[in-house]
Formats: structure tokens, sequence, C-alpha cells
């Protein structure tokens, strides 16, 4: 399945274990998301590995996980 995913959806499952984080994690899963998002959260990894309780490595696998939606195809 391919979905889109919101930052606020993928921060909230990264910090706490929940259903949607399950639903987030499932390999069937394709998620994707825009460049800048992307540079957002690679941006502030130091304070979202502070909060969350996966580590560094999970945390990169998680992003590169994440298929990038470039600015020309947001318009």
């Amino acid at each position: 399945m391919d979905l889109v995913i919101d930052a606020n959806i993928l921060f909230s499952a990264l910090i706490k274990d929940s259903l949607t984080a399950e639903l987030i994690f499932e390999e069937n899963l394709r998620l994707y998301a825009p460049e800048f998002f992307i540079q957002e959260f690679m941006k502030y990894e130091d304070l979202i590995l502070c909060k969350m309780h996966r580590s560094r490595d999970k945390y990169i696998e998680i992003l590169h996980c994440l298929k990038c939606i470039s600015r020309e195809c947001l318009q």
C-alpha cells in the first residue's frame, strides 16, 4: 500500500508505541513524504532522538524507507 505521511503522524509514531506506530512501520507499506519533510527530520535529528524510544540506527532506517516526493510533484 502507498501512503503520503504527515510529519506530525510520523513524529508521534517515533516517540511513542501506539497502534499508529505499528501500522506505519508495516513492511508492506510504502511511505511517501515531501523532500522538505525529510530535510526537517534530519535537521532536528538530535532533538527527535532525545524524545524517541528507538535507536539512532532505527531512526535512520525509517527515514531511508521514506520515498521522496519532489517539489515539482507537489505543484
